[in-house]
């Protein structure tokens, strides 16, 4: 597994523990605290954020927070 992949997976699997649902904003700050404790750099969890984004998995809002927008593969 590539590290892209693994933060990939990373933050899907802090997402569904802090149970991000379309009607409640994530603050980022609650995924990657504890995904740079696990030795991620801010840049590897930057790409897969905005990949997401891209994907339209995932909406980047004001505030430094994030929404689900569809379900998480």
């Amino acid at each position: 597994m590539s590290r892209l992949d693994e933060t990939k997976a990373a933050i899907v699997e802090r997402l569904r523990a802090l149970r991000a649902a379309p009607q409640y904003p994530i603050d980022l700050y609650d995924i990657c605290v504890l995904l740079r404790a696990a030795w991620f750099t801010p840049d590897e969890l930057h790409v897969p954020l905005t990949s997401r984004e891209q994907e339209a998995v995932i909406e980047l809002i004001k505030g430094n927070r994030l929404l689900v927008t569809n379900p998480l593969a």
